[in-house]
């Protein structure tokens, strides 16, 4: 085993040694000393050019630079190349290593050179401007002097002349008089400056101190770079490449001696090689030995190898058992999963609702078999959004989609209650909600949802809705009989009066007491027209209506205002706080059903007998471009929280027994959901509630407009009418008209 390693070995180390001692007996080609010298040359000739190039630029005031950035690109790029200099020598070397620090230095004084020549283009564009404008501006400022400042004129044009003259011959003499008289210039400046020309001296001046400021800073800057000792370096490094390219062929010279007595070893240790040969058969026979031990070695481990192969296909055989268990246990949960979904759609069928699956992406859209029955269709259309939408009732079908494209814009869920038309014709209501999904980029992906057929429910809260306008009247009718006995009485007293015989009288009476019968005369008149608008607003509030189309939200408040006002008067002074609104899109006797239902609320919240320490507040405003909201604000006992998460349930009531049936806020939820909006409401127990009915508008463009607030302890505008212009406070009884001597009889 050692024979032939030895062998090797000695056979690498003699390779080794003879490419060593050639590597060290090649001199470099005569070309490529010959193109090193010419490097230095030329390093040597651009070098000078540049210093030529910077002092013409700088004494001779040319405009053109590119000679002199030629110069300096041409000068760092065969520095670049040197570095490639040291390389032709051995690295270790003195020589090597002088010629790396010689070469490091002449790039580290090139970028030197190099900043300082920027610096020098920079500052010389500002002295060469200077220098253009000042000669204009003396001249502007000689045209603006009149006669009697020709003393201040001669002494400009001196100072234009030495500051030229200086600028051309960098005489320092004569720097201290141009100083001083700049200085003494800037002084009449400021002490006898007039306004004609106060601004064109400033401009002399500061051209005048710019150019003997830059002019000393480049006259610095060419200084130092003509004194940077870039040309002795070059100089230098020629000096050390001459000295160590005769060190390198005297060394050569060596090497080649040291190259034939190697080859005449090698020789030599070549003949004992063939001596040795017999040695290396023997160390082959052995080798032969060993290898044919691996192969038996490397036949034992394929045995072990087939074993563990077999071992593994019995483990496979038994996972494969595993697999047909558990393909059994997935036909199992299929047939599980049928049933369940036969389950859900015998539900669906049951409850009349159906669900739908719609991908926003993708715009697939799929329902269940009962949505078939709900719509009226045969199973053959293929599902979509656009079939959905298209039986939805004409005059809902903007509300439902606008709901739609709200829900996928805040990606948020809907619920909201509309008309369709079957295929058949009939119309049905529904109940509709969804939630929309969305993908990890925060994008709608999916928006699932149920439709559920309330046609029957509708029916039931229909008759609901109506015992309970019928139960507000009862409640109100207190009310209502206050408001008309008044007014009866004073038409029944003018009538008597007028039937004593006005008209037998008229030539006779007194002009006073005619006066003052003309005046009961239009106080008649006005408690008949009070009782007229009274029981015709009874009548619109109580007469049924399904017609939905655009309403005047304040018509609507100011009706209802006005019959809760009998509620309202000894509680709580009542504040209107509208904004010019759109009409919105309802029924005018539903939505008065609302609001009359919420004002009665407000005020049974406030104890009886503190109308000045309370309020209820009355708000219109716009919510976005296209709802309108209205909102009840009490002062009253507030809502505790475990009743304000039922608040909306029928029959859910805190007033004794007798009081109240409970449904009134759960069929005012009813009505505003049926309309397209929304109900909520917000309260803290002590400090009042806020109810916040959102109803859309009917389709107008609205304009901005500024609140109108009006305000009255307990009462409301005479006739509970809008008032025509801005509202204002009102403190008129709304249970007597204003005759007061009248009334009291």
């Amino acid at each position: 085993m050692r024979s032939p390693i030895r062998i090797l070995a000695i056979a690498a180390g003699t390779l080794c040694t003879l490419a060593f001692l050639l590597v060290k007996t090649k001199l470099d080609s005569g070309e490529e000393h010959r193109r090193h010298v010419n490097l230095l040359l030329e390093l040597q000739k651009v070098d000078s050019s540049l210093n030529e190039e910077l002092l013409e630029v700088r004494y001779a005031q040319l405009i053109n630079y590119d000679p002199l950035v030629k110069n300096l690109r041409d000068l760092k790029a065969g520095a670049e190349r040197l570095k490639a200099l040291p390389g032709s020598f051995e690295e270790g070397s003195e020589g090597h290593s002088r010629m790396v620090e010689q070469v490091s230095e002449l790039l580290r004084l090139l970028a030197q050179k190099e900043d300082l020549v920027e610096r020098f283009k920079s500052e010389n564009s500002t002295l060469r401007n200077s220098l253009s404008f000042f000669p204009v501006a003396a001249s502007e400022l000689a045209q603006v002097l009149d006669v009697s400042q020709r003393g201040l004129a001669l002494e400009v044009q001196a100072l234009l002349r030495d500051v030229l003259m200086y600028n051309l011959h960098s005489n320092e003499e004569i720097l201290p008089p141009i100083q001083a008289r700049i200085a003494m210039l800037s002084v009449r400046q400021r002490i006898h400056g007039q306004a004609a020309w106060t601004e064109e001296m400033r401009r002399v001046l500061n051209h005048g101190n710019t150019i003997l400021e830059y002019k000393t800073r480049l006259d610095r800057i060419t200084r130092e770079a003509l004194e940077l000792p870039t040309r002795s370096l070059l100089r230098r490094i020629q000096s050390t490449y001459w000295e160590q390219s005769l060190r390198m062929v005297s060394l050569t010279n060596d090497y080649r001696l040291a190259l034939y007595l190697f080859a005449i070893v090698l020789m030599a240790t070549i003949a004992y090689s063939f001596l040795r040969l017999q040695n290396t058969t023997l160390a082959l026979n052995e080798a032969n030995l060993t290898l044919e031990k691996r192969v038996q070695e490397r036949t034992e481990d394929l045995k072990q190898a087939t074993n563990e192969l077999t071992r593994q296909k019995d483990q496979l055989v038994l996972n494969s058992k595993e697999l047909e268990q558990a393909l059994r246990r997935e036909t199992e949960a299929t047939v599980a999963l049928k049933e369940s979904e036969m389950q859900l759609a015998l539900a669906q069928e049951v409850s009349h609702t159906g669900n739908w699956v719609f991908k926003t992406a993708t715009g697939g859209f799929s329902w269940s078999a009962e949505l078939y029955r709900i719509y009226g269709l045969d199973p053959q259309p293929t599902p979509s959004k656009e079939l959905l939408l298209r039986h939805v009732h004409p005059e809902d079908r903007p509300v439902v989609q606008q709901t739609v494209e709200r829900a996928l814009d805040e990606r948020s869920a809907f619920e909201t209650e509309h008309r369709i038309v079957r295929s058949d014709g009939q119309h049905r209501f529904v109940h509709a909600r969804a939630q929309v999904l969305v993908d990890d980029s925060g994008r709608p992906s999916t928006m699932v949802g149920t439709v559920q057929d309330v046609t029957e429910r509708k029916e039931m809260q229909t008759k609901l809705v109506h015992a309970e306008r019928m139960a507000s009247l009862g409640t109100l009718a207190g009310g209502v009989a206050h408001e008309i006995n008044n007014p009866l009485s004073c038409v029944l007293s003018n009538l008597e009066f007028m039937s004593r015989g006005l008209c037998e009288v008229e030539d006779v009476a007194p002009p006073g007491w005619l006066a003052e019968t003309r005046q009961v005369i239009g106080d008649s008149f006005k408690g008949a027209e009070r009782v007229r608008r009274i029981v015709q607003d009874l009548r619109t509030f109580t007469r049924p209506s399904n017609k939905v189309g655009p309403v005047d939200m304040h018509q609507i408040l100011d009706l209802a205002i006005t019959m809760a006002s009998s509620q309202i008067q000894h509680r709580a002074k009542l504040v209107r706080d509208y904004f010019d609104v759109p009409p919105v899109r309802g029924d005018a006797p539903r939505l008065g059903q609302v609001a009359l239902n919420l004002l009665v609320n407000a005020a049974q919240a406030i104890p009886d007998g503190k109308a000045t320490e309370n309020e209820i507040r009355v708000v219109t405003r716009m919510d976005g471009a296209h709802r309108v909201v209205f909102e009840v604000r009490d002062t009253g006992c507030g809502i505790p929280p475990e009743i304000r998460r039922h608040l909306f349930e029928p029959f859910l009531t805190t007033k004794p027994v007798g009081k109240g049936t409970g449904l009134g806020l759960s069929v005012c939820h009813g009505i505003v959901t049926s309309l397209g909006g929304e109900i909520t409401v917000e309260s803290e127990v002590g400090k009042g509630s806020t109810f916040r009915v959102s109803i859309p508008v009917a389709g107008q463009a609205i304009d901005p407009a500024r609140p109108t607030t009006t305000a009255a302890p307990g009462h409301l505008s005479q006739g509970g009418r809008p008032q025509e212009g801005p509202w204002r406070p009102a403190e008129v009884s709304s249970s007597a008209p204003s005759t007061s001597r009248v009334c009291s009889g």
